[in-house]
């Protein structure tokens, strides 16, 4: 697939665009595409779909964790001493 079939906003905005032109059937398409994905066009697509948007469940790391990532990932390391 090329970059513009993964680019959930290139996605959004030529659904907009066949709705707009009233291909409804093509713009529910680009829309089903990416409305699963949690970030704003896949939010947006939803909205869109008449869907109800969905908040991804909260996860918890233990202490234990963070300490492992924070030997894996120096990155990591020195942002948790910042904190």
């Amino acid at each position: 697939p090329s970059l513009r079939d993964l680019d959930p906003a290139w996605a959004y905005w030529y659904g907009r665009a066949l709705k707009a032109d009233n291909r409804n059937d093509d713009a529910r398409q680009q829309f089903q595409s990416i409305a699963g994905q949690f970030n704003f066009y896949g939010q947006l697509a939803q909205e869109e779909l008449g869907q109800r948007i969905t908040v991804p469940p909260r996860t918890t790391v233990t202490d234990a964790e963070i300490d492992v990532m924070g030997r894996n990932h120096p990155g990591f390391g020195r942002a948790k001493k910042l904190y």
